[in-house]
């Protein structure tokens, strides 16, 4: 079944993504460690941020996982749509951080 195929392909796509940002946490945790007062409390509040960001995308995995084959692209796009805002926290938590170094 083509639906079927594609729904697995898009969950293991955006499982992966979530894996990868994951460590992405885990590395801003410990530059936080080893960073100084000022900085280290910055990266603590991005990674607990990155978190809630994470749990968010793991919901809608979950959504989009669970669901039917009805209304699949949208749980796709509100999955991708998490990882991105995940994506981009991290982002912007590096060049944060980057920059007070």
């Amino acid at each position: 079944n083509m639906e079927n195929t594609d729904k697995k392909s898009a969950l293991e796509k955006i499982s992966a993504k979530i894996l990868e940002l994951d460590g992405q946490i885990e590395a801003l945790k410990k530059e936080a460690d080893a960073s100084s007062a000022d900085v280290k409390k910055e990266l603590q509040r991005a990674a607990g941020e990155l978190e809630q960001k994470k749990i968010e995308a793991e919901a809608q995995f979950k959504a989009f996982t669970d669901s039917a084959s009805e209304g699949l692209e949208e749980l796709k796009a509100g999955a991708d749509r998490a990882v991105a805002a995940m994506s981009d926290a991290i982002e912007k938590a590096k060049e944060k951080f980057l920059k007070g170094k």
